[in-house]
């Protein structure tokens, strides 16, 4: 009895870019979310729309609360649509090129 095979393909290129716009939404996303619980976790700790003040190191929760929701907008509403599209493109001239040597 043979045991089966446990490899894997690996990703494709479109994958890869792809990857790329989601890491660019999830990273800033993530320094953000930890900015806040910090925010939220120290007591007298507040922020507004450009610092923050109370929390210690002011300025690192200021610069992780404003630059990462600022990172995330961004990144969400340039470099994630265009690496989709160009993953997109990628995988279609792919599958043209597999159908055309076939």
């Amino acid at each position: 009895m043979t045991e089966p095979s446990t490899k894997t393909r690996p990703p494709s290129s479109a994958m890869k870019i792809a990857n790329v716009g989601l890491w660019s939404v999830g990273v800033p996303l993530s320094l953000y979310l930890f900015g806040a619980m910090v925010a939220w976790a120290i007591p007298g700790c507040s922020c507004n729309d450009t610092s923050c003040s109370g929390c210690g190191a002011n300025f690192l929760v200021g610069i992780l609360v404003v630059w990462g929701l600022a990172g995330t907008i961004v990144a969400a509403l340039t470099i994630l649509p265009i690496t989709l599209i160009v993953a997109t493109l990628v995988k279609i001239t792919s599958a043209l090129s597999r159908d055309s040597d076939a």
